[in-house]
């Protein structure tokens, strides 16, 4: 019985030595390892790849690398509005159609208080008319005053008469005083139920040839 096991064991032993020495691949070498796969799969070298996260622990978004001009791709001018500083490594949008220093185009400005609509330096502030001092110059609208009579402006923009007082050929007047029946107009007491040039009012003036009988 001893040499029978002797004889199974010397047949047994070369099959046994030959699958150990067998792996995965047909020419008895081991599979290589997960990582050269993907190399031996592309017929080259594997590529490496940067895996570098951020400090919470996520993968950073992809960013646009700098231009050859130093500019950020990401960095642009909204719609409607063009950029005058095209060299610059920051954008300088400005929106031609309205900004009085780029007034239709990069550069062109306009003249000390004009604005910019559509594209055209434009004066649009009113001017007053003959006769009358404007005591706003630097608002949008004037405001047209008569310096002669207006007792908030008598004589000049600003000079208010104090209460009870009139402005008369632009100077602030005491007020005055009428008898019965009268009434002050432009400076004088009149009868209105008999003066032609304030017939039953202040300034109503009758027509030439007639008399007031109010």
């Amino acid at each position: 019985m001893l040499s029978h096991y002797r004889n199974l064991w010397r047949w047994l032993a070369p099959a046994a030595l030959a699958l150990a020495a067998c792996g995965n691949g047909s020419d008895g070498t081991p599979p290589p390892p997960p990582g050269d796969a993907q190399a031996d799969a592309g017929g080259g070298d594997a590529v490496t790849k940067d895996m570098t996260t951020t400090p919470d622990g996520d993968m950073p978004d992809t960013v646009t690398p700098p231009t050859d001009s130093g500019r950020m791709d990401v960095m642009m001018c909204p719609a409607g509005q063009t950029d005058c500083m095209p060299t610059a490594p920051a954008p300088t949008c400005v929106n031609t159609l309205t900004d009085p220093r780029n007034c239709g185009m990069c550069g062109m400005a306009c003249l000390s208080g004009q604005l910019c609509m559509g594209g055209r330096c434009m004066s649009t502030r009113m001017t007053c008319p003959a006769g009358r001092t404007d005591c706003t110059p630097t608002a949008p609208a004037p405001t047209c005053v008569n310096t002669l009579t207006d007792p908030r402006n008598c004589g000049m923009c600003g000079m208010a008469c104090l209460s009870g007082q009139t402005c008369g050929g632009g100077t602030c007047q005491a007020a005055m005083s009428c008898d019965a029946g009268e009434r002050l107009c432009s400076g004088a007491c009149v009868f209105t139920q008999s003066d032609a040039r304030h017939c039953g009012d202040c300034g109503r003036a009758c027509a030439t040839g007639l008399t007031c009988l109010a």
